[in-house]
């Protein structure tokens, strides 16, 4: 079935190599990794010399399967991506420090998974009765934390202890998990994440076109012994467009193997047994109109014979103290473009934007997008003299968008709580909540 499963770092450095049934060279690392170079919009599945090649890219690693069979594509491609989740479950992270300093653990949970070539195993808690070797964890800490947690420390010297936290470190999820082999860390927590991706199509005037949501609920899950939980959702939640009203209306949802669904459509409660690891407990989508939490207002004008002005104004219509992070705007210029000037206005803070002549592109990042606050940008482009201007103005665009704003939803799902279906537990272990909104698809249309 699989011939080779391999793993490159973006460098094309082997990080691990398992060659299952001895009929394919091991020179096809080499014919991948020319492959991606030579072609940055490479298809995951693709075939040369006879070898169907199947990768996926996560933590900036290429993880790839190849084979000589003619098997489904799909098979392989969900193969690689629960390759990927077990290894982030066990190491703690997806990373190539991860994977270098767990490379023994690494290959152990890669020979559990295959066996010449044949899938045995892809469960995490399933593995965990074969897995025998601990994980090093890997340090994770940004600057940003490091600052966080130093303030942290402050406020506890000053208030003598006596504050309870309510938040967790970012980087507490990222912990392996237990195998079971060494004594547990006492540290009982359970993370969610509502996690949505948002696509919208805005006008030249900010209108929105079309939009959706495409969400899921994530957990991970460190208590021991497996609890049976309960996690409630909207009480007026509302399953399928035209089927009844209510604050949420999803157009569809699916759940976890572990759920019994009965229970949700009788209360909108989701009763499970939390398998080991992280997983998605549930996704839903939504397509009926919802108040997109940025938008974008493109401005094309002719100031000359051979220039255009083009502005782009971004507006954050999120609560002051929400802020969007990671955000950056592209927009497309035309292809006879010979320069680009760009104008963010005086004393701009966390700004930068730049063109990038090969893509002919205008890179625009904020750092920190805070709520209820305006950007803009003012790009001159100037163009070459044989140019069309007519043309050219149909070539500037469409602009998109990529941010990420964390505790919102554009959904307003909530989870109200979470709690053990046996009430006669009496330990009480960590609840964390998060909310993230991120970009699928933001794209505003400039004519």
């Amino acid at each position: 079935m699989i011939s080779q499963l391999f793993v490159l770092s973006v460098r094309g450095d082997t990080l691990l190599y398992r060659d299952y049934r001895g009929d394919i060279p091991k020179e096809a690392c080499d014919i991948f990794f020319r492959n991606v170079q030579a072609n940055a919009g490479l298809e995951p599945v693709w075939t040369e010399d006879g070898i169907h090649f199947n990768f996926v890219k996560q933590g900036n690693m290429y993880f790839v399967a190849t084979t000589l069979e003619n098997i489904s594509p799909v098979l392989v491609m969900e193969l690689l991506h629960r390759v990927t989740r077990v290894l982030k479950d066990y190491c703690g992270v997806l990373s190539e420090d991860s994977i270098r300093l767990n490379f023994v653990l690494a290959y152990e949970i890669l020979d559990e998974m295959l066996d010449f070539g044949y899938i045995q195993g892809t469960s995490t808690e399933h593995l965990k009765t074969f897995i025998y070797n601990e994980a090093v964890p890997v340090e994770t800490e940004t600057l940003a934390q490091a600052a966080q947690r130093q303030a942290d420390r402050v406020i506890k010297k000053i208030t003598k202890g006596k504050t309870e936290a309510k938040t967790v470190s970012s980087t507490a999820v990222h912990r392996p998990i237990a195998t079971g082999r060494k004594q547990k860390s006492n540290k009982e927590e359970i993370f969610i994440d509502v996690l949505e991706r948002l696509s919208v199509t805005f006008n030249s005037a900010g209108g929105v076109v079309a939009s959706q949501i495409s969400g899921s609920i994530q957990l991970k899950s460190y208590l021991s012994g497996n609890p049976e939980l309960i996690l409630a959702l909207n009480d007026d939640l509302v399953i399928g467009r035209g089927t009844g009203y209510g604050s949420v209306v999803l157009d569809d949802v699916n759940f976890h193997e572990c759920v019994r669904e009965e229970h949700f459509a009788r209360d909108r409660s989701l009763l499970f047994f939390p398998p080991d690891g992280e997983f998605v407990l549930m996704n839903y989508r939504i397509s009926s109109d919802f108040a997109p939490p940025i938008r974008i207002f493109p401005f094309i004008e002719q100031t000359g014979d051979g220039q255009l002005d083009v502005v782009v104004k971004v507006r954050a219509e999120i609560p002051e103290q929400n802020y969007g992070i990671n955000t950056v705007i592209s927009i497309p210029v035309p292809k006879s473009t010979a320069s680009v000037s760009c104008d963010l206005g005086a004393g701009t803070v966390g700004e930068s934007a730049e063109f990038n002549r090969k893509q002919n592109v205008v890179e625009w990042k904020v750092k920190k997008f805070q709520g209820h606050t305006e950007h803009v940008l003012r790009a001159k482009v100037v163009l070459q003299r044989d140019a069309q201007m007519s043309r050219a103005k149909r070539e500037v665009g469409p602009v998109s968008m990529k941010f990420e704003i964390p505790m919102i939803n554009a959904s307003r799902l909530q989870v109200k709580f979470l709690r053990f279906a046996d009430q006669g537990k009496n330990y009480h272990p960590h609840r964390w909540v998060r909310y993230i909104t991120q970009t699928d698809s933001y794209v505003a249309r400039t004519n």
